[in-house]
């Protein structure tokens, strides 16, 4: 286990070498990123009496109870807004090629798949061939102002990074 454990810290200092003496800033970031950020998934939780609740399903109720108790029940009933004058009308909308390319430019490669299952990377990957189309299908959606149900879904997923306290 000795053998193994010298092994991976030999193999670690010499990737880390090889990120100092490629004198790459990018190369250099990625690596600090990935050392940086927590992949450790939910910390400790506790109960109420301080301990830490260790099995998953008593964890995912402890967040349930919590955010059920500090969270807001929805009364259906939508507040008036008569008093808003408006200034200015927005009649006309045109989305152009170089909208859609930058759009998609900025997406995050490593962000997760939407609705549609298609992860970004596809898009931007392919964004000079699928730019012209979808620029013709915003276009059209925005003549006619509708939008398909499907993009108006979104998988929301919470991400704890607290730990519960009593």
């Amino acid at each position: 286990m000795d053998e193994w454990r010298r092994a991976a810290q030999t193999d670690e200092l010499l990737a880390e070498e090889r990120v100092v003496t490629a004198n790459d800033v990018g190369a250099f970031y990625k690596y600090v990123f990935k050392r940086a950020t927590n992949h450790s998934g939910i910390g400790i939780v506790t109960d109420k009496n301080g301990l830490p609740i260790l099995n998953g399903q008593d964890k995912a109720n402890a967040f349930n109870a919590h955010f059920s108790s500090v969270g807001v029940a929805d009364n259906n009933i939508i507040p008036a807004c008569s008093d808003i004058a408006l200034h200015s009308v927005l009649d006309s909308i045109v989305i152009s090629d170089t909208d859609v390319l930058q759009s998609v430019n900025r997406l995050r490669s490593n962000a997760s798949c939407g609705p549609d299952d298609l992860q970004p990377i596809l898009f931007k990957r392919l964004r000079h061939c699928l730019t012209l189309p979808l620029v013709v299908i915003f276009n059209q959606l925005i003549s006619v102002g509708a939008v398909p149900a499907e993009w108006l879904m979104a998988h929301i997923v919470p991400v704890f990074d607290c730990i519960l306290l009593p």
